[in-house]
């Protein structure tokens, strides 16, 4: 049944079968490179029982056909339908955390094709891993998250420090903080150095040293702790004095500091 289809209809079933989850039929079609008036493609294939869809959208009408589909495909038109899938799920302005990994996955599987990305592929993959990261830490899937966290490391270059300065610097801090959260704590010092060692600007490596500061105290090693604080209040223009004066918290000193206003200077509050 499937060696009998059309080429476009091939293509559309073979987009669904490298899919991990129902696809929106918009997004298949524009996968499949087809428009929104070969809708009856999908209908054909839906008839011929190779296709079905469900609420939250089409698929493969069983595994059978999946299997079956994905095992006909060459590594040329594996790659062409990863690529289409990655483009297509990322053009999605509001990306959701289950598409941002199916972003992840088929750009990495690209990548295993080709052995690189074009460099518009490759900043889609970064911009979704972050997505992606932010989404699996907020379900508790913390190693699924880190591990698209640093997929998306190994997609940077030194380069993007001056075209995607914020985005590689929002990797790097979720990637440490990541790696602190899974008892990665030798990983997580290795971000924020390198870090450190960046362009970024002192508030920017900050919200890192935090992680870093996490991971001292989570180890008991509290001098560490203290040095890196004293040095990143010192970047951040807040020095403190080697031999700290003794501070009386009465209650009126406790009440003019009650008394003073919201702090909105960013290198203060980091």
């Amino acid at each position: 049944r499937i060696a009998a289809l059309e080429p476009a209809a091939r293509t559309l079933l073979a987009t669904l079968s490298l899919a991990d989850a129902p696809l929106p039929q918009a997004q298949a079609l524009s996968a499949a490179g087809l428009a929104p008036s070969d809708h009856p493609v999908l209908s054909d294939l839906v008839a011929r029982r190779l296709a079905r869809t469900t609420t939250t959208g089409v698929r493969p009408h069983h595994d059978r056909v999946r299997e079956t589909m994905r095992a006909s495909l060459s590594a040329e038109q594996s790659l062409a339908r990863h690529l289409a899938l990655a483009r297509a799920l990322s053009e999605d302005a509001a990306l959701t955390g289950s598409h941002a990994f199916a972003v992840v996955q088929h750009f990495a599987a690209a990548e295993s094709l080709a052995h690189a990305l074009e460099e518009s592929d490759r900043r889609r993959a970064m911009k979704a891993v972050l997505v992606a990261a932010d989404a699996g830490r907020a379900a508790g899937t913390l190693a699924l998250a880190f591990e698209a966290i640093e997929r998306g490391l190994a997609w940077s270059r030194t380069a993007d420090w001056s075209t995607e300065r914020a985005l590689v610097v929002a990797m790097l801090t979720r990637a440490a903080d990541l790696a602190f959260l899974t008892g990665r704590h030798e990983r997580a010092l290795e971000l924020v150095a390198h870090l450190e060692a960046s362009p970024a600007t002192a508030v920017e490596k900050a919200e890192a040293q935090e992680v870093a500061l996490g991971v001292y105290i989570a180890q008991h090693r509290l001098e560490d702790a203290v040095t890196l604080t004293r040095r990143a209040l010192s970047e951040l223009g807040h020095g403190l004095p080697d031999v700290l004066p003794a501070i009386s918290f009465d209650r009126p000193a406790i009440e003019a500091l009650r008394s003073l206003p919201l702090c909105t200077d960013p290198s203060a509050i980091a």
